[in-house]
């Protein structure tokens, strides 16, 4: 008996190495055979059952015991009916061909046990199976097993049924479960297996294995294509010397060797290879690859096309070169902040304008270090002081905001800084050279100021003109009625002054007009007081702020000055050049004042200077009468 149950031992240990077998060899089966993988489990699982009817043990006369129902059944119940109908073909030819009193019974066991895997296939609807699934399916088919061996169509007789075919039962019932449970372990590991061979396979990067001879052993289809083969198993067994230039073949021998050898891996080794003109970059990296006693059986490789990054690469250095070139070059200077008021980069003209803190000028040096040591250097003498540094101290954000000023170097340069806050709380600082546009500013603001002395000062004499003057009198006016403080105007002309050009000529006439305004710049008024050509020979000095007896002592003090020049006058009876004066001198209250009512009664006292002799001064009197004359006729007798 125990030779019997050695055989079956034997017999079972057959079942699970071809079992095995399929587990290892059948993806190189498959990729020789070209038929799908279901058809060739079949098909395998029919040898399978074959092996194990041929080593059948006889457990009594004529009672044979085997493991076809367990093989059969687990190629319904796993590869489902194409694989069971292909295992149940080839044992029922092998069945048949064997004959005997058993051949009927034989062919029912057989056709029933493919039915049951394929139905139990189908119900569970080809989902995973569990350990549960493969025990109560075994149980079952022992059970139908049984039935079929007390049938009329056993060739077996009852009681030997029962002596022999139930131990035979129970050792189907555990070959179907231990049959079960190896092919789920099988197929776990296939399909993890065949993952992993597919990410290999379909990966866009190269990987490879080569032997210790640097031959190729395992290649994925991406280094099959780059290389030309159509199929990955057509560079088994090449090296490089087969694909490559014997230079690059070379090399890559001697490299791969000192790798084997020395045990140092090659990480990330980049490399340019021209095809047919064509650029392309890789990064390679090899490990060497060792056996369970340690000793090196090979190597293991990957290789990545690098040839977009290395172009975004040199893009990105261009770029960068351009870039620095331009902030090099730019007549602007350009500082960067972050958020925190450092300083991210400043390019050389912003070290240049700056040029007493540009050893300072270091990524990472806070904007306030530098505003110290401008001030310490007198670099922004207009804006930058210790008050300012504090404030930006205190309140921490003054560089975080919009801002737009000027700035004056110790050197005398002008600079306009423009700072703009991006959203991230980065700060970007432009400084401009303005000097020549300050200086074209400046020069400017003096011509118009010089154009606006022109166009309020008289040519002859240098002294304001007629429109200073009728300026200077309206805002006089409206001061005295604003203030209550009273205002006088002095009006005089040269006596006898047509007959002076006449006699002497009109040259010496605008001499003569000359020592008038030098008189007048002689009698010291104050700096808000007005002397004016009103026209012609005539002048008027405007006096605020002063009342009668003011004007009085102004007027006496420019005649005493006139009569010391003595300009000599042989036409006039004074026998030197006089003049005549009028004064008036408006006090606001209940009389209404202005301007033109200023001037007409400085006028009328004038005229009346004039009447009374010449050579003297006249104060306009509230009871004065104007005089019955025309206007035109009270200037020609100012003329005269």
């Amino acid at each position: 008996m125990d030779t019997i149950w050695e055989e079956l031992l034997e017999n079972l240990a057959m079942v699970a190495l071809l079992l095995s077998a399929w587990a290892h060899f059948h993806p190189q089966v498959e990729a020789r055979i070209k038929i799908s993988r279901t058809a060739l489990f079949g098909i395998w699982m029919g040898a399978a059952a074959i092996v194990s009817m041929s080593m059948a043990v006889e457990f009594e006369r004529g009672i044979y015991g085997d493991f076809r129902t367990a093989i059969i059944s687990m190629s319904g119940l796993f590869g489902g009916p194409v694989a069971a109908a292909l295992t149940c073909i080839i044992t029922l030819a092998y069945r048949l061909s064997m004959g005997g009193a058993g051949a009927l019974y034989g062919v029912v066991l057989i056709c029933v046990v493919g039915a049951m895997s394929c139905v139990a296939h189908l119900a569970l609807n080809r989902r995973a199976l569990a350990f549960s699934d493969i025990v109560v399916y075994a149980a079952v088919l022992s059970g139908v097993s049984y039935l079929l061996s007390i049938s009329p169509i056993s060739p077996v007789q009852a009681g030997q049924a029962n002596d022999a075919y139930i131990p035979l039962r129970v050792m189907g019932f555990l070959s179907t479960v231990i049959a079960g449970l190896s092919i789920i372990k099988i197929r776990g590991a296939t399909v993890e297996r065949d993952l992993l061979r597919a990410a290999l396979r379909q990966s866009p990067d190269f990987y490879y294995v080569k032997d210790r001879q640097s031959r190729f052993r395992t290649v994925n289809n991406q280094v099959a294509r780059h290389n030309g083969f159509e199929n990955p198993r057509d560079m088994i067994g090449l090296s490089d010397a087969d694909i490559a230039s014997p230079e690059r073949a070379k090399q890559l021998f001697e490299d791969e060797q000192e790798l084997i050898s020395s045990g140092r891996p090659i990480l990330n080794r980049e490399e340019r290879l021209d095809n047919e003109g064509v650029e392309r970059w890789f990064s390679t990296s090899k490990v060497p690859l060792y056996d369970e006693s340690g000793h090196p059986i090979g190597l293991a490789g990957v290789t990545h096309d690098i040839t977009e990054r290395k172009r975004l690469e040199a893009e990105l250095i261009a770029s960068r070169n351009l870039l620095a070139h331009a902030m090099k070059e730019m007549s602007d200077g350009l500082a960067m902040l972050d958020k925190d008021g450092r300083l991210v980069f400043s390019n050389d003209r912003y070290r240049e304008y700056f040029p007493g803190t540009a050893d300072l000028q270091v990524p990472g040096v806070h904007i306030t270090e530098l505003l110290k040591a401008a001030i310490q250097n007198k670099e922004a003498v207009s804006v930058l002081t210790a008050e300012r540094l504090e404030q930006i101290r205190v309140r921490g954000a003054s560089f975080r905001t919009d801002s737009d000023f000027e700035v004056q170097t110790e050197s005398g340069r002008w600079l306009s800084i423009r700072t703009r806050v991006a959203e991230d709380g980065t700060s970007l600082v432009v400084a401009s050279d303005i000097t020549q546009l300050k200086a074209n500013e400046i020069a400017l603001m003096k011509q118009a100021d010089h154009l606006k002395i022109l166009a309020d000062t008289d040519g002859l004499t240098g002294l304001a003109n007629r429109r200073a003057f009728d300026k200077a009198l309206q805002h006089s006016v409206a001061k005295s009625l604003q203030s209550g403080n009273p205002v006088s105007l002095i009006l005089l002309d040269v006596d006898r002054f047509k007959a002076f050009n006449d006699y002497y000529g009109h040259s010496a006439g605008d001499d003569c007009l000359r020592v008038l305004a030098t008189c007048l710049a002689e009698t010291k008024v104050r700096v808000n007081d007005t002397v004016a050509r009103y026209g012609g020979e005539e002048f008027a000095i405007l006096l605020p702020d002063t009342d009668r007896a003011g004007a009085v002592a102004i007027a006496s003090r420019f005649q005493a000055v006139l009569k010391l020049k003595a300009v000599p006058h042989l036409a006039s009876e004074k026998g030197i050049v006089t003049s005549s004066i009028g004064i008036v001198t408006a006090e606001p209250g209940g009389t209404t004042i202005s301007a033109s009512i200023i001037i007409n009664r400085a006028d009328e006292a004038l005229y009346h200077a004039k009447a009374a002799g010449r050579d003297c001064i006249r104060v306009w009197e509230p009871n004065d009468a104007p005089h019955p004359v025309s206007e035109s006729r009270k200037s020609d007798a100012r003329r005269d």
